[in-house]
């Protein structure tokens, strides 16, 4: 009972911040001041509209889905082919190398904000999509290698067995076997990471300081934040915004999340 009522209460505080927002951002600053809980006394757009005509917000989302989709695509890439090694295949030093991989997740990424931009400072990636793209994937592969690892354990031997004697090859097994089977967990780590990308704010706003390569969470956080902060409602619109793309794809795939997750948790 207590933790369904601390569930409750998080998902009440949710959705009451969320509608907050979204009221919000139909109102005039005018409206927003006189009374900021109530329903609007009637539906503006003009908040909207400033965010597509003054921020250029399709560029902005344009800017988030290149940097999460090419981070997301090569460590998912990376860690499943990985993964399938540690789960599927023996070879010396493998228990070893998988610890070593593992343990880079009670390393936190913070501490490696300067060194890393001083070595991307060097090589003259600062301020591209490509700096924000490497270090994404290179920070979500420990985590992704742990979960994609566990899950693929569960996929019986005896599957693969009679493949390997069908004449398959190692690449074949991963791509027609490895992969349909544990779809599920490919897509549960997807929507993780999505999540975590898109809503990463702090690397950003380090390794992204032009205005034509920010993503909609810098943008929202800088641009609105700094310039209009007296106008509170277009601030909540683009908060609003930036956190429209992760309610759709969640609202798709929670139930992917939950087999994903629940799989990953029995061990094969």
């Amino acid at each position: 009972i207590a933790i369904f009522t601390i569930m409750l209460l998080i998902a009440m505080t949710s959705i009451y911040f969320l509608s907050f927002m979204i009221i919000n951002s139909f109102k005039t600053q005018t409206d927003y001041i006189l009374s900021p809980l109530a329903l609007p006394k009637e539906i503006n757009f003009s908040n909207y509209e400033m965010m597509y005509k003054s921020y250029n917000i399709v560029k902005l989302f344009a800017n988030s889905l290149i940097i999460v989709s090419s981070a997301i695509f090569i460590e998912i890439l990376l860690c499943s082919l990985a993964a399938y090694a540690f789960a599927k295949t023996k070879f010396k030093g493998k228990n070893l190398m998988f610890l070593f991989f593992i343990s880079m997740m009670i390393i936190p990424f913070q501490v490696l904000m300067l060194p890393l931009y001083m070595m991307f400072a060097k090589i003259n990636l600062i301020n591209t999509r490509i700096s924000l793209i490497i270090i994404y994937s290179a920070v979500l592969i420990p985590f992704a290698l742990y979960f994609l690892t566990t899950n693929f354990r569960r996929i019986p031997n005896e599957v693969m067995e009679s493949a390997k004697i069908d004449g398959a090859s190692y690449f074949r097994i991963y791509w027609s076997i490895i992969l349909p089977i544990g779809k599920s967990a490919l897509i549960t780590l997807f929507i993780l990471d999505y999540v975590w990308i898109w809503n990463e704010l702090v690397l950003g706003l380090i390794f992204l300081q032009s205005e034509e390569i920010k993503t909609v969470t810098v943008a929202a956080a800088t641009i609105l934040g700094n310039r209009y902060s007296f106008n509170q409602p277009l601030l909540l619109t683009g908060l609003f915004l930036s956190c429209l793309p992760i309610l759709i794809l969640y609202s798709f795939a929670a139930r992917f999340i939950m087999k994903g997750t629940a799989a990953g948790a029995v061990k094969g």
